[in-house]
């Protein structure tokens, strides 16, 4: 006893018949010299990775002990960093992998933040077998392609659609949350947020000869008309027109206050995903696969996906 005490293990001496020797209650082995940094690098190393099970066993033996001597503070992160990463290692492609966008990932994981991966590059048109012909009138398909067509002229969504150099159909919704009581009024103002409507939209575009077709849901942001439809015209602006919004147009939409695009539109080539600069660098460091889409009609040879990485809290 005496040479753990003078190793510095608080051991206390209980008198009395039932007395003996008692280890401090929370007392932690410690690991000198392990920062924030280095924990992080051992968690994100999962076992599983070493391939052969009783290497992967003794690792995982090893992380415990390693858990157990933490401080709590470091201990708590650890055990949320470990639940939250999981790695598939089946491996599906033979090739190496570009890692240099990593440290974002364990940074968003190990802070418990919302990762969005974005990515943009030429569209890729996989030939199918055409689908056999409904038994509709040819009167009738007319009178439903006009009505999607007239949504975006003089119905629900013709304000997000004024001026647009391309006509499209469309068809805005609502989809009720929770139910209502017999007599009862749906008021949002009333209702957690969680509980309201999800706005709706579907649509295609260019009419007569569709190359995009999109359908949308908004949660709990209530009209479609009102917050999902303005978004489905700048989705259309930038696949047909290769068109990016202004930034103030991507303010007051992102606050549900936009109906036709404000401000300048600037072409998708000149405008950095969230996260990249315009040269494709992510956070600082250079993906093999960064160049800008030139053209939202690139041909995919021209045109290699671009990865963004945007950090941001839950």
């Amino acid at each position: 006893m005496d040479a753990l005490s003078a190793a510095g293990i608080p051991v206390v001496a209980l008198r009395g018949a039932q007395g003996g020797w008692l280890l401090d209650e929370g007392w932690r082995t410690r690991v000198p010299g392990l920062d924030e940094a280095e924990l992080r690098a051992l968690l994100m190393a999962q076992p599983r990775l070493l391939g052969d099970a009783r290497l992967a066993r003794a690792a995982e033996r090893a992380l415990d002990k390693l858990m157990a001597a933490l401080p709590t503070s470091l201990r708590e992160q650890a055990a949320s960093i470990r639940q939250r990463l999981y790695v598939d290692s089946a491996g599906w492609r033979g090739t190496s992998e570009n890692l240099s966008a990593l440290p974002i990932v364990q940074d968003a994981v190990s802070r418990d933040r919302r990762l969005a991966i974005v990515t943009a590059g030429a569209l890729e048109y996989v030939p199918f077998a055409a689908l056999p012909s409904l038994e509709w009138k040819p009167e009738h398909i007319a009178f439903i392609h006009n009505a999607y067509y007239g949504v975006t002229q003089e119905g629900t969504s013709a304000r997000s659609f004024v001026n647009a150099p391309y006509k499209s159909g469309g068809k805005t919704g609502t989809a009720q949350v929770i139910g209502i009581k017999q007599g009862e009024k749906y008021n949002a103002k009333n209702v957690d947020e969680r509980h309201r409507d999800h706005a709706l939209y579907t649509a295609f575009a260019p009419l007569d000869e569709p190359r995009v077709a999109l359908a949308m849901v908004v949660e709990n942001a209530g009209f479609g008309a009102q917050n999902a439809a303005p978004i489905a015209r700048r989705v259309f602006d930038f696949m047909i027109n290769g068109q990016y919004p202004s930034e103030a147009d991507i303010a007051a939409t992102k606050l549900g206050q936009s109906t036709v695009p404000t401000g300048q539109p600037r072409p998708i080539a000149s405008v950095p995903l969230p996260g990249t600069t315009v040269d494709g660098t992510v956070g600082g460091l250079t993906p093999a696969a960064s160049a800008p889409v030139p053209a939202a009609a690139a041909s995919p040879a021209s045109s290699p996906t671009r990865v963004a990485l945007v950090n941001k809290k839950k």
